[in-house]
């Protein structure tokens, strides 16, 4: 497994861990007493759908650099053949 493989399997527990506490945090905000409970709705629904948008992208940049392999490495150029007799007198 290379490094970026590494990192992007870290990347999508990461962004797990953080949609785990997000989820968490607002059952949390929604449990409590009921004032303003349509206003908590309104506002609340939106944020939660957009959050889920960017934690979804994270997770798939992240799913995205762990499957993809590692890039082969660049071969050195090799130096090209010295120009023969006929060629250098053009």
């Amino acid at each position: 497994m290379s490094k970026d493989q590494a990192i992007g399997g870290l990347i999508c527990l990461i962004m797990v861990a953080i949609a785990a506490f997000y989820v968490y945090a607002i059952y949390q905000a929604f449990m409590s007493p009921p004032n303003l409970k349509l206003l908590k709705w309104g506002i609340g629904v939106p944020v939660v759908l957009a959050m889920f948008v960017l934690i979804g992208i994270g997770f798939w940049l992240g799913y995205e650099m762990a499957t993809t392999p590692a890039p082969k490495p660049l071969e050195p150029e090799k130096p090209a053949a010295p120009a023969s007799e006929e060629e250098k007198k053009e």
